[in-house]
């Protein structure tokens, strides 16, 4: 018992356990004993998260739940936030099965959608300056002249600024 309160994030399918272990029986068991781990750190409350969507290299994905939370002893799953529960330390409270949040996905707009128009110049504070060859619904690719290539990006959340 390390911390007072752990939070274990990602527990999702190919994030934790990573899917280069979902074939590897080996890697698998490695994965399992570092969750094991960080669950056996919390001295008084364990937060474990997931989420029903998110951009993950770039992309949009849709993972599910991991299965170590099905792996968890029933009570544990069934806790609510203030139980004590039998599988983690005596006085842990546990944030975890239903007890998800769902929550509206948070958009942040550099410059609303409808101002982006193909050839448009833009500014990207990690790729620099790119300029915009195709438009498909809120989505954009956009050709970096630093030499980085082609990345494609939500206009409706992507930190963009037109220049």
């Amino acid at each position: 018992l390390e911390f007072r309160a752990v939070f274990v994030v990602g527990m999702e399918e190919g994030i934790f356990p990573l899917c280069r272990a979902i074939y590897n029986v080996a890697e698998m068991e490695e994965e399992r004993r570092i969750a094991y781990v960080a669950m056996t750190r919390a001295k008084e409350r364990l937060y474990l998260t997931a989420c029903s969507q998110r951009f993950l290299y770039g992309k949009q994905s849709y993972n599910m739940k991991s299965r170590f939370l099905n792996e968890i002893d029933a009570p544990v799953r069934a806790a609510s936030v203030g139980a004590s529960v039998s599988a983690v330390p005596r006085e842990t409270e546990v944030a975890v099965g239903s007890q998800y949040v769902k929550s509206t996905p948070r958009t942040v707009h550099a410059a609303p959608a409808q101002d982006f128009k193909l050839a448009d110049k833009v500014l990207h504070a990690k790729f620099g300056v790119g300029t915009i060859i195709q438009i498909k619904g809120d989505k954009a690719d956009i050709a970096f002249d630093n030499g980085v290539g082609i990345k494609q990006f939500s206009l409706a959340i992507a930190p963009l600024k037109k220049i």
